[in-house]
């Protein structure tokens, strides 16, 4: 059971991180990091906060020895400190190129996070399972220190809300947009079922909706893209917000004074295996 497995993983002694929290609060995005480990087993914790959702993305990365391997959705459990864990879902991928990394990727509740900011937590236990039949072991048990946590996702909170008011140019009543940004084409129609389905998707019969918050530029392009709900396939959720970076194009929004604005857009993205359709 993953509870069980959390409860192994937090017996022993919390692992002490090496660095100090790095804050990356650009025109983008509102992200802090810190390393745990060694140099011969690195670990970094990354906190995403995005303009507006009721989220804040997790992502672990590690070193792994072994090669590139297909996304999958696995189950995990997290905790805050000493309160009970809860379980998420985990999208765990291997992109390609010389550094050999995993990362797990999960979208935490906002509920969890100010539970965790009320408790005044200074630990995170997390335990990601393996998927079954896969050797080497690729999921993950830890139990990690976090001191000034609460500090850091007060700060992420705050950068978000000013991320928000920074994008969304149409909230302001007092300065009202002359149009508001629109695609160029419908978004679900970038989506080519024939080149883009993922074959892991395609031959397993699977498919979903997935969700992304997408910031738009005044050129009209996707600045900044996060999954805010997963279909429950991890190779679609994987690719996802990579096709809409790359191919999404905007008629940018247009302030009062006539100029080209920033404005935060909304994607709902259904992937429909054709094998399914009658």
């Amino acid at each position: 059971m993953i509870a069980l497995s959390l409860i192994v993983a937090a017996a022993g002694a919390a692992l002490q991180p090496t660095s100090k929290w790095q804050v990356n609060f650009d025109e983008n995005q509102c992200v802090a990091s810190r390393q745990y480990g060694d140099a011969n087993a690195p670990l970094v914790l990354m906190l995403k906060a995005p303009a507006t959702s009721g989220i804040l993305q997790m992502v672990i990365s590690k070193a792994t020895p072994g090669g590139a391997r297909n996304a999958a959705q696995v189950e995990g459990a997290l905790a805050w400190g000493t309160a009970p864990g809860h379980k998420i879902s985990v999208l765990r991928y291997e992109p390609t190129g010389r550094q050999k990394l995993r990362f797990y990727v999960a979208n935490v509740p906002k509920a969890d996070v100010d539970a965790a900011m009320a408790g005044q937590a200074s630990e995170l236990s997390f335990s990601i399972k393996n998927v079954s039949g896969e050797a080497p072991v690729t999921g993950l048990h830890a139990r990690l220190a976090v001191p000034s946590i609460t500090s850091v996702l007060q700060l992420l909170n705050e950068c978000a809300e000013n991320l928000h008011r920074h994008w969304d140019q149409g909230s302001d009543p007092a300065a009202p947009l002359k149009s508001r940004a629109a695609a160029t084409q419908p978004l679900p129609s970038l989506f080519d079922g024939d080149h883009d389905y993922p074959d892991t998707a395609l031959f397993g019969d699977q498919s979903g909706t997935t969700s992304a918050l997408l910031l738009i530029n005044e050129e009209g392009r996707v600045a900044d893209c996060t999954l805010t709900a997963t279909s429950g396939v991890a190779s679609l959720d994987a690719r996802t917000c990579m096709i809409l970076r790359e191919r999404a194009r905007y008629r940018p929004a247009v302030a009062a004074d006539g100029k080209p604005t920033r404005a935060i857009d909304a994607a709902t993205i259904p992937w429909v295996n054709l094998g399914q359709v009658p």
